[in-house]
């Protein structure tokens, strides 16, 4: 376990994190006034890593720090003992250092989304693989990451779920990527984007990505409006008299549950609102209505609300790798999980047939094939599929 020693003094608060025993490098780092607003925050407190130079200048960890500490490095920090790294906050630099060093004792106790993507730009600063972190993550997720996010108000656990795709797809991990995904077509009001807690956003996933989850909450959207007027068109063709009185009754309750107008109702409220709504449903024909008006409108609705609810499980990030363009055939993966029927074959998460359509992130002409000889929904024509 590395060990921590605390010094104090009347103008900083001084810690050590000896990582190496014998240690012949000093990295110093500092900690800022967070509640200080600008680019130029005080200084509170020096947090310094002791660790081996030799370990970090290794070739296969960051080849920026190899060439400022490394013995036989171009800089003036190569002949010092102790090297400042003023700009990087050491909660960031912390996971890389630890897990370079063979420590796995993490601490999560301060580690939040803002410190999640300082990782990230650590990585992105001194150009270090992000792989060996991925178990890191995934710890730190299941701690304080997407399952905890649901207790939150929907608006926070919005915004954090936004704030968490990025980190998610960069630490390439299945479960947050797909929970993640699905929160936010289910409960983004507008066009999705991604966010991020720090000033800038820097750090950007595909703009596929992007797009997918929009089409994604679109389809979702028209499938619930299919299935939902689906239930009431066949009156508009029926010759009873009872009809109108029908179609007036099964629209006034959609009206009085605000769910009618679709094109209205969906401009300042989401999926989740909507089939929540839904569940309260409660319409029957008249008691001299035809056969073919006495339909059960309460269980289709219900079903309308269950089929949209349940529909698309997030994006997998297995799929999305499968049908990146690559060369020859080796995207066949992913067009094997639909000709199987099988849509999370070797994926990590489980997931339907929406989750394996929208991860695609392949050539589109190739997408056209697909669509072309199967349907735009992976059906061949006249076939009958709940997938769709």
């Amino acid at each position: 376990m590395a060990s921590l020693v605390l010094r104090s003094s009347n103008a900083l608060k001084h810690r050590i994190i000896k990582l190496a025993d014998p240690s012949d490098l000093t990295l110093r780092t500092y900690e800022l006034d967070e509640s200080v607003s600008g680019d130029h925050k005080p200084a509170i407190g020096i947090v310094d890593f002791q660790v081996d130079r030799a370990t970090v200048a290794q070739d296969n960890f960051s080849k920026p720090l190899k060439r400022m500490v490394g013995e036989d490095g171009r800089y003036q920090e190569a002949k010092k003992g102790i090297v400042e790294l003023g700009e990087d906050n050491p909660l960031a630099l912390d996971p890389f250092l630890r897990q370079l060093h063979k420590f796995d004792d993490h601490d999560f106790t301060h580690i939040d989304l803002k410190i999640v993507w300082l990782v990230l730009h650590i990585a992105d600063k001194y150009i270090i693989d992000l792989r060996p972190l991925k178990g890191w993550f995934r710890d730190w997720n299941d701690k304080k990451g997407t399952p905890t996010f649901g207790s939150l108000s929907v608006e926070d656990s919005l915004k954090n779920m936004c704030q968490i795709l990025y980190p998610a797809y960069a630490f390439n991990c299945a479960k947050a990527f797909l929970e993640a995904t699905e929160f936010v077509v289910y409960h983004h009001c507008y066009h999705i984007t991604e966010s991020t807690p720090l000033e800038e956003l820097n750090l950007h996933l595909p703009k596929e990505v992007i797009q997918q989850l929009n089409s994604a909450k679109g389809r979702v959207r028209a499938v619930l409006h299919r299935d939902l007027f689906g239930a009431i068109s066949p009156l508009l063709a029926a010759e009873c008299s009872c009809k109108e009185a029908t179609f007036f009754g099964y629209f006034k309750e959609m009206f009085e549950l605000r769910v009618f107008p679709f094109e209205t109702t969906f401009k300042d409220i989401h999926l989740h609102t909507m089939t929540h709504r839904l569940r309260d449903f409660s319409y029957e024909a008249a008691e001299t209505a035809c056969t073919s008006c006495k339909r059960n409108y309460n269980a289709v609705v219900s079903r309308a609300a269950s089929r949209a609810d349940g529909y698309f499980d997030g994006l997998c990030l297995d799929c999305m790798d499968a049908s990146k363009p690559k060369t020859g055939d080796t995207d066949d993966d992913y067009w094997q999980h639909n000709k199987l029927k099988q849509w999370d074959k070797t994926c990590r998460v489980n997931h339907g047939q929406p989750t394996w359509y929208f991860s695609y992130m392949g050539r589109r002409e190739d997408m056209r094939k697909h669509q072309k000889s199967t349907g735009r929904w992976g059906r061949k024509a006249g076939e009958d599929s709940d997938s769709d």
